[in-house]
């Protein structure tokens, strides 16, 4: 890489005064650099780390979030990328911006606790839905605006385990997980390619085992200006039910989006699974006992 001089001496220094340069954190000089200075490149040097900015926080709002990722996203494409400190983006410190870096963040942001950012920018219609899918939980993305990326935590009710995590509707993104103990995994999508997400039903495809209550929380959008959002009706719980065993005297109706019933029928004292064999697929709303649960079937 090319290493930035934090002050304005001619790249030389003496020994009383040396230049200070920021270099990442792991950048090898090939010296001791643990003194007041150190000899390099014919010059007197003393290092200083990303001017006390985290590895990372790409836009020095002391936040490493998606919006770090598109913004090194963006670099590595060659786009225009406002904002962008290379020092903090080079998390490897290998003197060059690569994929590398970007999962470099990426793996950051997976083991930051949860609820790590401050309130950003709050979007006034935009907001992540969940719903019930016959396998686990569905989540959309109901955005006015073009987003990039984003972040979640998800927490699970006791016993529930997060079994995978997959896209629907984008074969331009990815999406990755780590789980954070107690019942919570933080989940980031982005795009190596800087594309906008879809919207869609069912854009993010929880496989859960297990049933109960979830919460979906600190979720964080970035839009193609780089902002860090947060949608409206992030946080809430949805019921998980265990369609493999719905409850005794059970009754059950289907529907489809116009409203129009198309199956109903009730279980007796022995258990059983929820049948949707013969309604096609699509989207379709199962209300089990006056409680409704969206689904889709693929």
């Amino acid at each position: 890489m090319s290493i930035l001089y934090y002050d304005a001496c001619s790249g030389v220094g003496t020994t009383s005064s040396p230049c200070t340069i920021i270099a990442p954190e792991n950048f090898n000089f090939g010296v001791d650099t643990s003194g007041d200075y150190f000899l390099w490149k014919g010059g007197y040097f003393k290092a200083s780390n990303s001017s006390g900015f985290a590895n990372g926080d790409v836009n020095h709002d002391t936040e490493v979030n998606v919006v770090d990722v598109m913004l090194t996203v963006n670099y590595v494409l060659k786009k225009e990328t406002p904002d962008f400190h290379f020092e903090n983006a080079d998390v490897n410190g290998s003197g060059v911006i690569d994929v590398v870096d970007i999962m470099g963040i990426v793996n950051i942001i997976l083991k930051k606790p949860a609820k790590a950012h401050s309130v950003p920018t709050i979007a006034t219609s935009d907001h992540i839905e969940a719903f019930s899918m016959s396998d686990g939980i569905g989540l959309s993305l109901s955005n006015a605006q073009r987003y990039t990326a984003l972040e979640m935590t998800l927490t699970l009710p006791p016993h529930a385990t997060l079994a995978k995590a997959t896209l629907n509707g984008s074969t331009n993104h990815s999406v990755v997980t780590q789980a954070l103990g107690d019942g919570m995994y933080r989940i980031v999508v982005y795009s190596l390619t800087g594309e906008a997400l879809p919207n869609s039903d069912a854009l993010i495809h929880l496989t859960i085992s297990g049933a109960g209550n979830i919460n979906i929380n600190d979720v964080l959008l970035t839009n193609t200006f780089f902002d860090a959002i947060t949608p409206q009706e992030a946080t809430g719980i949805q019921a998980l039910p265990d369609f493999s065993q719905l409850p005794t005297y059970s009754h059950v109706e289907i529907f489809d989006t116009a409203g129009k019933m198309i199956k109903n029928f009730s279980i007796g004292e022995t258990p059983q699974a929820l049948d949707l064999n013969g309604i096609g697929i699509g989207v379709f709303f199962v209300k089990i006992n006056g409680v409704t649960y969206k689904i889709v079937r693929k």
